[in-house]
């Protein structure tokens, strides 16, 4: 009697351990969905900065336990290529789109529906089609620009020329927005904003109306319809030449003889980019993150610049602002 009792309880503990399997699998199988689905795939064109900064967002997010892969975008007009890249991304079946670039998130918004898509390293992003009209795309953009807060450039300019109190700033219709809100910044600063609308084959035009404007400087928004080496030499002489602070949006530019100027490192970009993937995976929407600004910018400044147009540098400067100019 005894023995059969033990069978008893011994048939009890694998009906019930049979059981608790059977009800543990679907759990697993949950739980791995859900390990799959917590990938970021990130598309990026070939410029280096653009992989740079992919491959930062890609290590960061990785390093939070978020899987995430780097894409390259496909050449224009390889049909070949371009179904390749979406077998790609598709494979990977990811939560969360991020884009380098703004053709990155052009392709990514046309060609992989319902997904949010999270870009990086778009310059005047304001004005870029996706931000301007975020319901063309079912309002599921997010991103982090690829330029600076317009109250940080005002409030850096301010600190390194307090006096200056108009400041001209070129502009063509795919910078429009972006000069807005920097006006709406500088008016809490009580600084007049003096747009000056031009575009590169036409820019002595637009020098003659930054003389007549009798601006304190000029700054230079990132706009490719506005701005190539000619015309980023022609503002720099203007601004040597009239003793004029030019604000410049990148540190080359610096080098070359701008006053001053902020700019975004793609690494750094990356990493900041990667914790609002992150927050996307865990459940936010787009319009929960919205339009974020580099945390970081980096700083330059030159100091022969600097000297030829009377402007005392000194106590101004914090010590990660990078100094040219010194060594002439």
């Amino acid at each position: 009697m005894f023995s059969e009792r033990r069978r008893k309880r011994q048939r009890a503990c694998v009906l019930a351990a049979a059981l608790l399997a059977t009800l543990a699998w679907p759990v697993q199988l949950v739980r791995s969905q859900a390990g799959q689905s917590s990938h970021v795939t990130v598309l990026t064109g070939a410029h280096p900065r653009y992989r740079t900064a992919a491959d930062a967002f890609a290590q960061e997010l990785r390093s939070r336990g978020v899987g995430c892969s780097v894409v390259g975008l496909p050449p224009a007009g390889d049909a070949t290529a371009h179904k390749q890249t979406l077998e790609a991304v598709h494979g990977q079946s990811p939560s969360v789109i991020a884009t380098a670039g703004v053709q990155a998130t052009n392709f990514a918004l046309r060609n992989v529906a319902d997904l949010p898509v999270l870009f990086l390293m778009v310059p005047n992003a304001l004005d870029a089609g996706f931000v301007e009209r975020p319901d063309r795309y079912g309002n599921r953009v997010a991103g982090l620009a690829g330029d600076i807060s317009p109250s940080d450039w005002i409030r850096w300019i301010t600190q390194i020329n307090p006096k200056c109190r108009k400041l001209a700033v070129p502009y063509s219709a795919a910078s429009e927005r972006t000069l807005e809100a920097l006006r709406n910044a500088a008016a809490e600063y009580h600084i007049e904003i003096k747009s000056i609308e031009s575009r590169r084959d036409r820019f002595p035009e637009a020098l003659k109306a930054i003389r007549a404007s009798r601006c304190d400087g000029a700054l230079m928004l990132a706009d490719p319809k506005v701005y190539n080496s000619a015309t980023v030499q022609q503002l720099l002489l203007w601004g040597v030449r009239n003793q004029k602070s030019v604000w410049a949006f990148s540190e080359n530019v610096v080098k070359a003889g701008a006053l001053g100027g902020q700019f975004v490192d793609p690494a750094a970009h990356g990493r900041q980019a990667a914790e609002l993937a992150a927050e996307l995976v865990a459940g936010k929407t787009p319009a929960d993150i919205g339009i974020r600004y580099h945390r970081k910018p980096g700083q330059a400044v030159n100091v022969a610049t600097a000297e030829r147009i009377k402007i005392r540098l000194s106590g101004r400067l914090s010590p990660t602002v990078v100094r040219y100019g010194e060594d002439r």
